[in-house]
């Protein structure tokens, strides 16, 4: 069965992916995986052209990664969710967290089809407990 919208489900995970990193301060991908970072969790950045985030070695997809995450952040426009969630399923990820504006009807549907369990319309930075997430940058 999937958790839809499960916050405290997703509070427990300690491995990360953040799909849309970005080496640029001023944007989400940037402050979701500082966040990430700064709460001690094991984080791996993903983006298609960046190479590096403050010393962490950048990824260009989920398939890269050293380790299987347990929880996957996306920080991309809806039109680029099915490719992720698609090797999401190749991967066995079950969990995903949509950052607002990142989520899609198609997107959502997918997920429940797959049993992907999600969260959307909430920011990780500020739908969580502040133990658990909150950081300033």
């Amino acid at each position: 069965m999937v958790e839809e919208n499960n916050i405290d489900m997703f509070e427990k995970f300690k491995k990360w992916a953040v799909v849309g990193a970005s080496p640029k301060k001023e944007k989400y991908g940037y402050k979701v995986f500082k966040t990430l970072v700064g709460r001690g969790f094991t984080v791996y950045p993903v983006h298609v052209a960046a190479k590096e985030i403050d010393g962490f070695k950048v990824y260009p997809n989920i398939s890269s990664l050293p380790e299987i995450p347990e929880a996957i952040v996306l920080i991309i426009p809806p039109d680029k969710t099915l490719p992720v969630l698609e090797d999401m399923v190749k991967l066995n990820i079950r969990n995903v967290w949509f950052q607002p504006g990142s989520e899609s009807d198609e997107a959502i549907e997918f997920c429940k089809k797959n049993d992907i369990n999600f969260v959307a319309k909430a920011c990780i930075m500020m739908d969580v407990s502040p133990e658990n997430f909150r950081f300033e940058i």
